[in-house]
């Protein structure tokens, strides 16, 4: 393989991973109404859900994220594919306000790892194009972020909650 074709195949499993991690966050969305009618959870707790994401990738973003200017990006994509699993797998086994809490942050601290270090892993393939590789890296956040409540409702539907 040429150094071009390597970029190429590098800069597909970042947008990979990148999507992956999006949707596994947004997949949640789908079962709020399940949520709410199985286990009749006020709006505040489907707010507390869906929030604990947000707050934790946050969180985890603004600590981890130099790591990923220092060497880390490919363990950190890593760990944060394997919190986006563990996650999803926890928040789908769940039967409590709590569980669900602790897979939604669990899956949430995923963007955190894992979304600095594409950026920065993407940025540096061919810094001539960092803002074309970039640019792709946006665009699979939100592909991936737009697509997961269709997932989850594809996955809802024959399988329950």
């Amino acid at each position: 393989m040429t150094t071009k074709e390597n970029q190429r195949a590098d800069l597909l499993l970042l947008l990979f991973s990148v999507f992956a991690t999006a949707s596994a966050n947004s997949v949640v969305f789908a079962s709020m109404s399940e949520l709410q009618e199985q286990y009749k959870y006020a709006d505040s707790a489907l707010g507390l859900i869906a929030g604990t994401g947000f707050a934790m990738g946050l969180l985890v973003q603004l600590f981890v994220a130099p790591l990923a200017d220092r060497g880390h990006g490919k363990k950190l994509i890593q760990v944060g594919l394997g919190l986006a699993a563990l996650g999803s797998v926890i928040f789908a086994l769940g039967d409590s306000l709590t569980v669900f809490i602790v897979g939604r942050g669990i899956v949430g601290a995923s963007i955190g790892l894992t979304f600095p270090a594409v950026r920065a892993l993407a940025a540096h393939l061919d810094e001539s194009r960092s803002a074309e590789r970039l640019g792709a890296v946006a665009g699979m956040e939100i592909g991936g972020f737009v697509s997961g409540p269709l997932i989850g409702s594809l996955i809802i539907g024959p399988f329950g909650l």
